[in-house]
C-alpha cells in the first residue's frame, strides 16, 4: 500500500482529528523531485537525516505506483493509484494538467477535503506537469493560497516563476528556485502559524530533477557548486553489470550494451550535481524545522519528507532516468518528523 496515498488522501480529515492537548496538528509535507532512494542521496542530507530521520520514523516500504512525475503527483493529490485516476503519462493524451482538469478531478482532490475538515491548505513549488504559461488562469482548486511553478520554467534553476493563485506569473530571474521556494515557505508558515486554524503547506521543490539545457544536469545554487568533487555513482551489483547478469533481464533491457567511459564519466557528473542540488532542500528543511520551533508549533507538526519517484544511473546498463518497475525508480523516501505524542499517532491510523 503507498503509504503517503493511505495518509494524505484517504484519513487526513479523520486521522489527523485530535493532536497535542486536543489542537488537531498541522502537516508540512515536502516533496522533491527525482529523488533516489537505493542510490544514496539521504547519506549526504545530514539535516534530513538528523531533524526528520532520527527524530522520527523511516518508511522503506513505500513504492510510488507509476515512477512518473504527473502520474505520481496525481496519485498523491487524490489518494488513488494510477490506473484510478488516468493519469498515466507526463504529456498528452495519457495525461497533464488539462486532462486532470477536464477529468473533474481538480474539484476532487486533497485540498478540498482538507479545507472541509477545517484546515488552511497551502502549497508552493511544481503541481503537476502541463501547468503552463498559456493555461494558469485554470488554478489549481481547493487551496486557500497556491504559488506553484508553472512550464515552461519549471525546470528552470534559476529563473523561478511562478503564478499565485492563477494570477500572471512572476519571474525571479538570477534566484535559485530553492532559495526562493525557502523565502516563501519561511513566509507562509509565519502568516500560518498565527491564523486560529491548523494547516497544510506543501513544499515542492524540483530538486534533484534534470534542466533540460545542456548538460542536462540540476544545477545546485552557486554555494554548492563546488561540493563532492569526488563523488561518483555508486557501483552496486546491478551497476553496468556484466553479460551473465543482464540476461536474466526482459524485455529491451536484457539487449541494453555496456556503458561506455564517455558515459560513465557524464553519469557521475550527473550523480554530483544531483548531491549538489540536494544541498538547497537541506537548507529549506532546516529552516522550515527552525521556523516551526521558533514559532512554538513544531511539537503539534507532522513533518513529511518523500519524493515524487526515484532515479536510476547506470543501474541494468541504463543511463539514467526513471519510469522503470525497478527498486531504484519506484521505492522512494518517505521520512515522517513525528513530535506528535506516537500514541496518538498510533490511534490515528487505527
Amino acid at each position: 500500500m503507498n503509504y503517503v496515498l493511505f495518509v494524505l488522501g484517504g484519513l487526513i480529515p479523520a486521522c489527523f482529528s485530535i493532536g497535542v492537548q486536543g489542537q488537531r496538528p498541522n502537516i508540512v509535507f515536502i516533496m522533491t523531485d527525482d529523488q533516489d532512494l537505493h542510490l544514496g542521496s539521504l547519506d549526504r542530507q545530514p539535516v534530513v537525516k538528523k531533524e526528520i530521520a532520527e527524530k522520527g520514523t523511516t518508511f522503506s516500504q513505500h513504492y510510488v505506483t507509476v515512477a512518473k512525475c504527473c502520474p505520481s503527483r496525481a496519485a498523491l493529490l487524490r489518494g488513488q493509484a494510477g490506473h484510478n485516476t488516468n493519469i498515466t503519462e507526463v504529456v498528452a493524451p495519457g495525461g497533464n494538467w488539462d486532462k486532470w482538469l477536464i477529468s473533474g478531478q481538480n474539484e476532487d482532490y486533497l485540498p478540498h477535503w482538507l479545507t472541509a475538515a477545517g484546515y488552511n491548505a497551502d502549497y508552493i513549488g511544481k503541481i503537476m506537469n502541463g501547468y503552463n504559461v498559456a493555461n494558469y488562469e485554470k488554478a489549481p482548486g481547493g487551496w486557500n493560497y497556491i504559488e506553484t511553478s508553472v512550464d515552461a520554467y519549471t525546470y528552470e534553476y534559476n529563473n523561478f516563476v511562478t503564478s499565485l493563485n492563477g494570477e500572471i506569473p512572476v519571474s525571479y530571474p538570477g534566484y535559485h528556485q530553492s532559495d526562493v521556494i525557502r523565502a516563501m515557505s519561511l513566509d507562509r508558515i509565519e502568516k500560518l502559524s498565527a491564523e486560529d486554524k491548523p494547516f497544510f503547506l506543501g513544499i515542492a521543490p524540483t530538486t534533484p530533477h534534470v534542466e533540460f539545457s545542456a548538460p542536462g544536469w540540476p544545477v545546485p545554487p552557486v554555494r554548492y557548486e563546488n561540493e563532492f568533487p569526488d563523488l561518483k555513482a555508486p557501483r552496486g551489483l546491478n551497476w553496468n553489470p556484466d553479460d551473465s547478469y543482464q540476461q536474466q533481464k526482459v524485455s529491451w533491457i536484457k539487449n541494453q550494451a555496456l556503458l561506455n567511459d564517455t558515459t560513465i564519466e557524464r553519469l557521475d557528473g550527473l550523480y554530483r550535481a544531483r548531491a549538489q542540488s540536494l544541498l538547497g532542500v537541506e537548507d529549506i528543511v532546516e529552516d522550515v524545522i527552525a521556523k516551526l520551533e521558533e514559532k512554538g508549533i513544531l511539537n503539534n507538526t507532522y513533518v513529511i519528507y518523500t519524493a515524487d519517484n526515484g532515479w536510476h544511473i547506470g543501474n541494468h546498463r541504463v543511463s539514467a532516468g526513471k519510469s522503470l518497475h525497478y527498486l531504484e525508480d519506484s521505492n522512494v523516501p518517505f521520512i515522517g518528523h513525528i513530535s506528535i505524542s506516537r500514541q496518538h499517532f498510533s490511534t490515528s491510523l487505527a
